[in-house]
């Protein structure tokens, strides 16, 4: 019966919560968001915001390495929301950008970003891969020295660092004539 298997599955959350001495009430008429984006509530929701004051502990005595920057990828290209070559010319561009700020980047590959041997031409000594086996977020408190800034072409993690850390985020452009569908979707993000 599903029913009596959804009812035992709630028991089974609660008491394991219970154990471990968290405290839950569940309370179907009333949302509560932790978040940490600056939303307004409806009625009967309470948003409480992230302001990552743990994580920021842990930024103070942090140095930046100034001719460095990430770029956090996405897999654009392997979900068909540009073409490949284009992703490829897009980073181009944005590898002679930097290089020309005298500044490396290091591409932090998506997680659906599988075949990184499609990389060759653009890897050189401006321009490495480093797969993360963290979010960017945590790897980057793990390090001693940030780099100048974090990249991206739309990522939460822009925001996340944003909020977090003392270093530049820039949400690199992605002109919506190169889209193959959610032209919209894409364009809002940078409003």
């Amino acid at each position: 019966n599903i029913k009596s298997e959804v009812k035992f599955s709630k028991k089974m959350k609660i008491l394991r919560y219970s154990l471990i001495g968290l405290k839950t009430y569940f309370d179907r008429k009333r949302v509560n968001y932790f978040t940490m984006f600056d939303l307004k509530p409806y009625y009967g929701e309470t948003i409480v915001q992230n302001k990552f004051i743990f994580m920021r502990r842990y930024t103070a005595n942090k140095t930046v390495d100034n001719s460095t920057v990430y770029f956090i990828g996405q897999p654009l290209y392997g979900e068909k929301l540009v073409e490949k070559n284009v992703y490829f010319e897009f980073l181009e561009n944005i590898k002679r950008y930097f290089v020309k700020q005298n500044k490396k980047i290091i591409y932090i590959p998506h997680r659906r970003e599988e075949n990184l041997e499609e990389f060759g031409n653009i890897i050189d000594d401006n321009f490495k891969i480093q797969r993360l086996p963290t979010s960017v977020e945590i790897h980057l408190l793990s390090l001693d020295i940030l780099p100048a800034g974090i990249c991206s072409f739309y990522s939460t993690a822009l925001f996340s660092i944003n909020k977090i850390f003392n270093i530049d985020t820039i949400a690199v452009y992605l002109n919506s004539e190169f889209l193959n569908y959610n032209q919209d979707g894409i364009e809002n993000t940078y409003d």
